[in-house]
């Protein structure tokens, strides 16, 4: 899964969640063997590994459940980023079954998180996903104060180039909610 994890939003995509598809019934019974051993971290990981497959094959309604049931574990032991980020791939989980009070909560929980371990990054992303949430409920300002936080953050420590694309991207569409084509152009290209 982790292998699988960084393809999957690449080039080669498209064979990657095949291979996810292919192997789905392994990851199920590994988050099994997780929670009836309250391996709370390996659960973690292969949601983390695999999230970006679930959002686009499908099987929200089971990965929430296991999201739900994982936790439920102990996991105080369990490095603070490793949570963060088990968080992160949760909300989109959540997000992609059309759960926004779920992906609200576990997004602020991360971004918690991220903030007590001063990761800049992990705060840069939660911001930019915000920012898409709060634009979908058509909270605008709420929004753009997202977007202009993550995309501040993401080009003073120029990181992650999705999270300053997707900032200007969002930006760009809240540009034209707001009746403004030439400024929404104008971000949307420079994303």
């Amino acid at each position: 899964a982790e292998t699988a994890a960084p393809e999957l939003e690449g080039p080669n995509q498209k064979e990657w969640l095949d291979r996810c598809y292919v192997e789905r019934a392994n990851f199920r019974t590994a988050i099994e063997w997780a929670i009836e051993s309250q391996q709370a971290e390996s659960g973690f990981r292969i949601v983390v590994a695999t999230y970006r497959a679930i959002e686009v094959r499908g099987g929200l309604e089971e990965a929430n459940e296991v999201v739900e049931r994982l936790r439920k574990l102990p996991f105080q032991d369990i490095d603070p980023a490793r949570i963060a980020k088990f968080l992160v791939a949760a909300s989109r989980i959540a997000w992609a079954a059309d759960r926004h009070e779920k992906t609200k909560e576990l997004l602020e929980e991360a971004q918690a998180i991220y903030c007590g371990i001063a990761d800049e990054t992990g705060i840069a992303m939660c911001e930019m996903l915000c920012g898409f949430l709060d634009r979908g409920d058509g909270d605008t300002d709420a929004a753009e104060a997202h977007f202009n936080r993550g995309l501040e953050v993401a080009r003073r420590l120029d990181i992650r180039p999705i999270i300053a694309a997707g900032c200007l991207s969002g930006l760009g569409s809240v540009a034209l909610d707001r009746g403004d084509p030439a400024k929404g152009r104008t971000l949307k290209e420079e994303s």
